[in-house]
């Protein structure tokens, strides 16, 4: 896409989120094929929808296709998250600097274009909503983004569990999963006096034997949230 049609969906986007072009829309886009989204009348009328047709003009390719379910599913999710008032401040906020909502949102849109996992564009919905919210900074947005670009979706059941049971307490219940968890620093390996006790564990006794790290409370403490 050129950059004339990158600003029309980013205006969209802003709108979409902001303006509540699509606060009565209820549909679960996850649960719809991409052909669907673009045949249903009631998704066709929606602002980003129209300008993805648009800006294409001709049949919209596999990764454009990708990209419009991925940015509904994140509006639909954003929307059902927010908080007026923090959306309202944060829009006043940003109406004196167009330049920098801009270039934050461009932001979103190229990874949600690199999303091919639905549940990954709602991850990115609340973590966008944290930072409305305040929760979090832009540059802890951006790390949390990272993390979520690099899980495994089939490793969030080891995850939860680890968040829910303050941490892993059980030798005999680590995988390879926890191991992934731990490589994108979500996880870490806990140690008594500094030096590792893998050794000298005795396995029939359940100690905690990996724990959260600080990133990893705060994206379990978002994204987990009800």
């Amino acid at each position: 896409m050129s950059d004339l049609q990158i600003n029309l969906i980013t205006t969209d986007l802003k709108n979409a989120l902001f303006n509540s072009d699509i606060k009565d829309i209820t549909l679960d886009y996850a649960e719809l094929s991409i052909e669907n989204i673009l045949r249903n009348e009631l998704v066709a009328q929606i602002p980003i929808v129209k300008t993805f047709y648009a800006v294409v003009k001709t049949a919209i390719n596999i990764q454009e296709r990708n990209l419009l379910k991925q940015t509904l599913i994140f509006i639909n999710e954003f929307n059902n998250n927010k908080e007026s008032k923090n959306v309202q401040k944060y829009k006043k906020q940003f109406d004196k600097d167009q330049k920098r909502l801009k270039k934050e949102l461009e932001r979103v849109l190229i990874l949600l274009n690199r999303n091919i996992e639905d549940e990954k564009s709602k991850y990115l919905a609340k973590l966008y909503t944290s930072y409305i919210s305040e929760e979090i900074d832009w540059n802890k947005f951006c790390e949390l983004c990272d993390v979520v670009e690099r899980l495994f979706i089939s490793d969030i059941e080891s995850l939860k569990n680890a968040y829910e049971n303050n941490g892993i307490n059980d030798f005999k219940t680590i995988s390879y999963k926890h191991d992934r968890l731990l490589s994108i620093g979500l996880l870490r390996t806990k140690s008594i006096a500094g030096e590792m006790f893998w050794e000298e564990i005795n396995i029939t006794q359940k100690n905690n034997l990996m724990e959260l790290t600080e990133l990893g409370k705060k994206f379990c403490q978002i994204i987990f949230k009800k």
